[in-house]
């Protein structure tokens, strides 16, 4: 695997560090939906344009 997460032996894992990660997993989710939202409104537009002509 290339990103592969390494846990600590003795599991004594900082709860900010926790916290950070799965900030970073929802900001990167909110960030992919906006972007397919986006491609797909784009997509639809090029579609009505074209079927209009």
């Amino acid at each position: 695997m290339m990103l592969q997460i390494s846990t600590p032996i003795n599991d004594e894992t900082p709860s900010s560090f926790l916290d950070n990660q799965l900030l970073f997993v929802i900001l990167g989710l909110i960030a992919l939906v906006f972007v397919i939202i986006r491609v797909a409104k784009f997509l639809s537009e090029m579609d009505s344009s074209s079927a209009s002509k």
